[in-house]
């Protein structure tokens, strides 16, 4: 259990952790306004409205792509795909059980929950973790360290579908503050 003298610490660290998940969510993962709420694509049958997209490879790089084109699409199928999950199975998963379905981390966890230090141990710090875990692996994806490939014209995202030029800096910002949170919980170490 988290020390009541450093439970304060952890609730603190976790509200600036919880901006940047905001953040994170939201200029990254989301990739389009939400103004027309949660439900609007979904009735018109469009379940993948602001993923990110990778074009088929003969369309993008022809019938015989380069070694490199082919590198360089499956990198960007993979970062996709990593994006996508992490959109949709996780945060997505904690917004759709939310009293407020459109507003992920804006309403959930309550004020209530968040003072909680079981709620820390049971939910959030797992949450956090999972995220972090996820975070690491795209980490490792090539387009990552040469973010001026991830929107290059002719690049091989879908037109308005690639991941924007900041997801580096907003995964390590995330990183950044999610260390400081885990720390009060030992069994999830940042590495």
């Amino acid at each position: 259990m988290v020390q009541a003298s450093s439970f304060n610490d952890a609730k603190k660290n976790w509200k600036e952790l919880e901006e940047a998940l905001r953040s994170y969510y939201s200029d990254t993962l989301l990739q389009y306004w939400d103004w027309l709420g949660g439900s609007f694509y979904p009735f018109f049958g469009v379940d993948d409205f602001g993923q990110a997209k990778v074009d088929d490879l003969k369309k993008w790089a022809g019938k015989n792509p380069t070694q490199e084109q082919l590198n360089y699409w499956l990198a960007a199928k993979e970062l996709s795909h990593r994006l996508n999950f992490q959109k949709t199975e996780v945060f997505e998963k904690y917004r759709a059980t939310s009293n407020m379905p459109g507003q992920l981390f804006n309403n959930w966890p309550t004020d209530e929950d968040a003072a909680n230090q079981q709620f820390h141990r049971d939910v959030l710090a797992p949450l956090v973790n999972q995220i972090i875990q996820d975070i690491k692996v795209i980490k490792e994806n090539a387009l990552i360290s040469t973010p001026e490939r991830l929107t290059s014209v002719g690049g091989p995202f879908e037109l308005g579908a690639a991941p924007p030029e900041g997801t580096g800096e907003a995964l390590d910002l995330v990183l950044d503050r999610a260390g400081p949170y885990l720390a009060f919980f030992p069994e999830y170490r940042l590495l």
